[in-house]
């Protein structure tokens, strides 16, 4: 203990020691203009030491005459300064090609973007606000080339999901989604489904369709996002390893500035409203055959539109009427200070959002503090805390959902007339159709959500070479979910749910409980050898424990109604799972520059996983990058050519087995517990004991241009992904005792161009006018499968079915068509009808051929006029409320009816067509004749699309003179989505009818529409 204590003393000695031998410089940072420069990054390149400008532009560090001090600051040029005197005046020349431009990538590292041999783009706060997105996820709708964002409808809280250069699996459950990191540190950004489904009256293929599940990224505040990094290839991702297999998303929250304190107010106020709509028939009204309809009592049966020419009576356009003005309301109120050793940052957020479809909402709160304490010039701290509650009301969607009811009711009956005066349901064909707004009403998930993400980190930097850095965090959500749909109030009840009729109504109550630990450590070297070579090496390590806990508790027939609580059911289901992962990796990251132009990037990281078995759950993944700055290396500068970089890189990722991939587990076995026994058996699945994880080789190479003094830049990349030893569940024979078989088989290849470019077109004092945009294209091929195995099916739907097929394409759909003659026309029956071909082809593919997007802003003075246009070619859709719009007779190609028509094609003896047949309800009803055809039921799903037009205006310090409080004010007006030109017949193409996080693409229809907006800002800062 003796020892111990002299030795601290001795420590402690010599650190007052040291300080006591520090000196100082102090310095002024401004601009060519003299305006002061907050935030500037002071690197001591003598000692190693790093400090910041404060809101004054002034800085103090530890140093003296004759040591070297780098300062940057982005959008300025790299300024290298010998310190000649106590006292520094430092001017910063502005760099309009952005050469020296700082990136945040993997593990919050932040790099110079000129020395990254990978593509990545980041994104700032004003361009991920000024749309007023709820989810920060929609907000990057078509700012990243390559980045593909798939809305699942316009349900407050609905989930997106993002593909990031492809499908990357071949495995229907697979998670493709990218890896989001937060301040440095994994979060969760999971969209659970569960199981909110009756044990009968349902035909929907899982609880995804059913509701529009949150994503929980969607948890985030964007006001509280300073940018986000999108790390797209394996190359800028393979430091991740396992996690990085699909992409990275880097979110950096914004923290306090040294200077005086900041008080800011964020607001908007958003109008929703669905300005795209099917088109509906206006002819006919209820009724078949041609006539009104009756029950055998004489008792009117208004099912299906197939009745008499309408007349006098009202016609509703039930696609329009349904849905309601959404608004949302978001808030943000922001405080932030600091001095040179600490700063702080701290906001209050508030989101309440009424949906368009009646009875829907969200309440979302945000609470976040950063933190950031420099205790002495080599010991620093950070922490970040980030509460967040929601509570939300969604509607049902899918089969026997509120799109559903809606897309079968007739439109001469009001969609809003829906209560009889004893407040059951009112109905036009009581039993068989339900009203879409009692549905809305009465058939919900109620979701409550607390969630809590936190870290603490320290770094210490040892001497002018070395420095440590650790960060540990939890991420953890408890969600309550709980689904009631009423039952019947009497036997036989005609007003009874159809979801609900077969099993007396139906309560499920589901807990969710996520906890995942992270822990990061890096020890970085970096030594600069003379003045043309530069040099660092960065060891790592990571851990994540992660841990989830569901639980399901399911009440059916309810025994007094009225009383919707899970005691009043008469049938209980109850359902257990708990799911643990553990992932640790050590890594290496080392970089070599020659003259700040020739950049070396070598990295390795080594993965143990304990989801894979013990001789296969360690495994290596290597990347390589090259970055070739050959204007400066060469002194290539010219008039027409300022900056030219070529990037190279190749690299390697992976991906680990689902859950419970190895060894042998039991299941309980349906109708146990018996009384009190209990009752299990085992799974019937069969797991690889040699499984390995999968793989993806990337390739890519990049070139970035500035042309014509910087005003014009362009960024190309092409890239090849070869993902190999797919994990997929193989069929087997009953026989063997199970069903499938999780084992490592086949390929998918991505190949992919993005192009992006920027232009100032006009910079000058009071007008500025800049362009920019991007085009992309990525082709997915599944190079092959597994010997014996044609298809895997991703969703199996009755008409369209959307599976790989080995040589075929990633998101192919495939379906039935009309029968045809060897010359290509119509074949047609002896009795005048074509028909089509029981046999499935390829009939199309969900993803686009390309998309492209187009962005300009022009400031004049205070005022700022903004835009963005989208292009999407190629992308089939499959509307699967098309169909029931067929068969009651609503949709506008039903219209053409009750009259003869003649084909034109040839019988089977190859002769022309002359047999005349009447267009009527069974015809269009016919899935041999008519509502079966892929050339029916599936459209082009193209668009152009206005994203979203602006303008903004910031009041500048004269006309606030006199306020004294108060140092500027902006205000916003944007229409979003406002302008949509599509083929598409039915609702805005872009949302998808499964959940977000699912891989089954193409199908549309019975979600809730994604809707246009006008949305309101205001700005003050204190």
């Amino acid at each position: 203990m003796k020892k111990i204590t002299l030795f601290l003393l001795l420590i402690a000695m010599y650190c007052v020691q040291a300080m006591a031998q520090q000196k100082t410089v102090t310095g002024f940072i401004t601009n060519a203009n003299g305006g002061v420069i907050a935030n500037a990054n002071i690197l001591n390149k003598s000692n190693g030491i790093s400090g910041i400008s404060n809101a004054d532009g002034k800085f103090t560090i530890n140093g003296s005459i004759g040591n070297v001090l780098e300062i940057t600051f982005v959008g300025f040029k790299r300024q290298i300064v010998n310190v000649d005197a106590a006292t520094l005046q430092v001017k910063l020349e502005l760099d309009l090609k952005l050469a020296d431009e700082v990136v945040v990538t993997a593990f919050g590292v932040k790099k110079q973007k000129r020395s990254l041999g990978y593509a990545t783009q980041e994104i700032g706060s004003r361009d991920l606000t000024k749309e007023r997105s709820t989810n920060f996820v929609n907000a990057l709708q078509g700012k990243v080339a390559g980045v593909n964002i798939a809305q699942s409808g316009g349900t407050p809280g609905a989930g997106a999901s993002i593909l990031i250069r492809g499908l990357r699996s071949l495995e229907p459950g697979s998670n493709n989604q990218p890896l989001i990191i937060i301040d440095g540190l994994p979060m969760s950004n999971a969209t659970i489904s569960g199981n909110v489904l009756p044990s009968a009256g349902s035909n929907s293929p899982s609880s995804s369709e059913q509701f529009s599940f949150t994503n929980r990224g969607f948890d985030i505040n964007p006001d509280d996002i300073e940018s986000v990094s999108i790390l797209k290839g394996a190359g800028a991702t393979a430091l991740y390893g396992l996690d990085g297999a699909n992409g990275v998303i880097v979110i950096t929250t914004k923290r306090g500035t040294p200077g005086k304190l900041t008080l800011s107010f964020n607001s908007s106020l958003t109008m929703d409203g669905v300005t795209k709509y099917p088109d509906v028939q206006k002819k006919y009204r209820e009724g078949f055959n041609g006539r009104l309809r009756y029950n055998a009592d004489g008792s009117p049966l208004r099912f299906q539109t197939f009745g008499p020419p309408v007349t006098t009576e009202p016609f509703y356009n039930n696609f329009k009427d349904f849905f309601d003005i959404g608004v949302r309301n978001m808030n943000t109120l922001s405080l932030s200070t600091g001095t040179e050793k600490y700063t702080f940052y701290a906001s209050a957020g508030a989101l309440n959002h009424k949906g368009t479809v009646p009875g829907t909402k969200l309440d979302r709160y945000n609470f976040r503090i950063n933190n950031s304490i420099k205790a002495s010039d080599r010991l620093s701290f950070t922490s970040s805390l980030n509460m967040i509650v929601s509570n939300s009301v969604k509607p049902s969607s899918g089969d026997k959902g509120v799109m559903s009811a809606l897309s079968f009711h007739t439109p001469t009956f009001d969609v809003n007339d829906y209560l009889n005066a004893d407040g059951s349901m009112k109905v036009y064909s009581p039993g068989i159709i339900d009203n879409p707004k009692y549905v809305a009403l009465n058939s919900t998930l109620r979701e409550r959500n607390f969630r809590s993400i936190g870290n603490i980190g320290v770094s210490y930097v040892f001497n002018k070479w070395l420095k440590a850095d650790y960060k540990i965090g939890i991420d953890y959500y408890a969600e309550d979910r709980v689904r009631v749909v009423p039952g019947p109030r009497f036997a036989n009840d005609p007003t009874t749910l159809d979801i609900a009729a077969g099993q007396g109504g139906f309560i499920s109550n589901e807990k969710i409980l996520y906890t995942d630990l992270n822990s990061t450590f890096l020890l970085t070297g970096s030594h600069t050898f003379n003045k043309d070579w530069e040099g660092s090496l960065t060891l790592g390590h990571a851990l994540q424990n992660n841990r989830q806990d569901y639980t399901l508790a399911r009440g059916e027939k309810f025994a007094l109604p009225f009383f919707y609580d899970i005691s009043n059911t008469a049938n209980l289901f109850s359902a257990a799972q708990l799911d643990r992962r553990r992932l640790v990796g050590v890594f290496a990251d080392a970089k070599i520059a020659y003259k700040n132009a020739l950049f070396l990037n070598i990295t390795g990281r080594n993965d143990i996983v304990s989801t894979l078995p013990k001789k296969n759950n360690s495994f290596f993944y290597p990347s390589l990058n090259v970055s070739y700055v050959f204007t400066e290396l060469h002194n290539l500068q010219s008039k027409i050519l300022s900056y030219g970089k070529l990037r190279l890189s190749t690299s390697q990722v992976g991906k680990d087995a689902p859950i419970y991939s190895v060894g042998q587990y039991y299941t309980q076995t349906p109708g146990f517990p018996f009384g009190s026994t209990a009752g299990f058996v085992v799974q019937r699945t069969l797991n690889d004991p040699e499984l390995k994880p999968e793989r993806t080789y990337g390739n890519e190479v990049g070139l970035e241009l500035k042309l014509l003094n910087n005003r014009i830049g362009i960024d190309a990349t092409y890239y090849v992904q070869n993902s190999i030893d797919q994990i997929i569940r193989v069929p087997v024979s009953a026989t063997s005792g199970y069903d499938n078989y999780i084992t490592n088989a086949g390929e998918i290849v991505n190949k992919g161009l993005e192009l992006t470019a920027t232009a100032i077109i006009i910079s000058k004092k009071n007008l500025k006018w800049d362009v920019h945009a991007n085009w992309s294209k990525n082709t997915g091929t599944v190079k092959s499968i597994k010997e014996g195995i044609n298809e895997i099916v991703f969703y199996g739907g009755e008409r369209i079915v959307n599976k790989m097929v080995a040589g075929g394409s990633t998101g192919d759909l495939y379906g039935r068509v009309y029968k045809r003659a060897p010359d290509g026309q119509l074949l047609i029956r002896a009795d005048g009808y074509p028909e089509i071909d029981q046999t499935y082809v390829k009939v199309g593919n969900a993803f686009p051929d390309w998309i492209s997007n187009f962005g300009t802003s022009v400031t004049f003075k205070s005022f700022t006029l903004s835009s963005q246009f989208e292009y999407k070619k190629g992308g089939s859709v499959y509307d699967v409320s098309l169909r029931n719009r067929i068969r009651n007779g609503i949709d506008k190609i039903t219209e053409n009816r009750y009259q003869q028509v003649t084909f034109n094609g040839v019988n089977a003896a190859g002769v022309k067509n002359a047999v005349p047949v009447q267009l009527d309800d069974a015809y269009y009803r016919n899935e041999n004749f008519f509502n079966g055809a892929s050339e029916v039921l599936l459209q082009d799903a193209s668009w152009f699309r206005i994203r979203n037009i602006g303008l903004s205006y910031e009041m500048g310090k004269s006309p606030l003179r006199k306020i004294k409080f108060i140092k500027s004010v902006s205000v916003s007006a944007m229409v979003n989505n406002i302008l949509l030109w599509t083929p598409f017949s039915g609702y805005d193409p872009e949302s998808t009818s499964f959940g977000s996080g699912s891989n089954a693409f193409g199908f549309m229809g019975f979600n809730i529409p994604n809707t246009s907006n006008v949305t309101f800002g205001l700005n003050v800062n204190f």
